[in-house]
């Protein structure tokens, strides 16, 4: 990658990435316009605030069909975020899309909440909704509550008892670590296999290696084989590590001057540009 010069960044992740909301820095502040503006090339964040895994996997790939003739000049940074989190397709949002059908990517459906006009999607998640996990699990505590900072219309019709049923019968770590596993297999064979550049760097936390620590341990001799596929066929080549930092949270969670705020742990502009000056030492190296 050194020796190259990227006509285009793609940027994948949740709200460490993105500039999509109040605690995020504006469109053009980003770590990835810090490396496109280095190659004088153009950043496409598609990163979400609350984006799960399966977001991001969904999000390039999109970008990637519908760019075929960019890939050769093409650098994707994806910044991982907790494997814990989920992304649900609703029926409803869809059936409005269709009822919808000169819906633009600059003026989508709404659905009215009160006096609010909520949109029913926006560019790039059409009729999925995302930042499921433990909203849905601990409904009742306000940090992790289904409605904190993310307004969906139809998720009150899912009531807490629906929920809770849903995730005593469906619900499982090592069923979200293989999933996770599965799709950064996927998504870094679809990069070797078409040549196309791309960087891994851990956004919220260490978060495979943690999360087999903290919620898949029971499974001590890897029956199930979920560890296994994951040292075996991971890669960690163009996994950005820093050499201080273990994740990108690390750095704002120590440096209180890289935050939003000093209770907000979400990187500010100044964190933005130290990291994308980092990976693109990265890139160099």
């Amino acid at each position: 990658m050194s020796d190259k010069k990227y006509k285009y960044v793609v940027v994948s992740g949740c709200s460490f990435s993105a500039s999509d909301a109040e605690n995020t820095p504006r469109p053009g502040e980003t770590y990835g316009d810090v490396v496109a503006n280095h190659f004088g090339g153009k950043c496409y964040n598609l990163a979400r605030s609350g984006g799960s895994l399966p977001h991001m996997q969904r999000v390039v790939m999109k970008w990637c069909s519908k760019n075929l003739e960019k890939w050769k000049d093409t650098l994707i940074i994806l910044g991982l975020t907790s494997i814990n989190r989920m992304e649900i397709w609703n029926n409803k949002a869809y059936n409005i899309l269709k009822e919808n059908s000169n819906w633009t990517d600059e003026k989508f459906p709404t659905f009215k909440s009160g006096d609010t006009e909520i949109p029913v999607i926006d560019h790039q998640s059409g009729p999925w909704y995302g930042n499921f996990g433990q909203a849905l699990q601990i409904p009742s505590d306000p940090i992790h509550h289904y409605n904190w900072l993310h307004t969906y219309p139809f998720i009150n019709e899912w009531t807490d008892k629906e929920r809770k049923n849903y995730f005593i019968n469906f619900y499982n770590d090592h069923a979200q670590f293989l999933l996770s596993t599965q799709i950064i297999i996927g998504l870094q064979s679809f990069f070797k296999l078409n040549d196309i550049d791309y960087i891994f760097f851990d956004a919220i936390s260490a978060d495979m290696d943690r999360y087999w620590r903290e919620y898949c341990s029971d499974d001590k001799e890897d029956k199930l084989g979920h560890k296994l596929l994951f040292d075996t066929l991971v890669t960690q080549e163009n996994w950005f590590i820093h050499p201080k930092y273990r994740h990108l949270n690390d750095l704002t969670a120590s440096d209180e001057t890289m935050r939003f705020s000093k209770t907000d742990m979400h990187p500010n502009k100044k964190a933005h540009k130290y990291w994308g000056e980092c990976l693109l030492e990265y890139i160099k190296s």
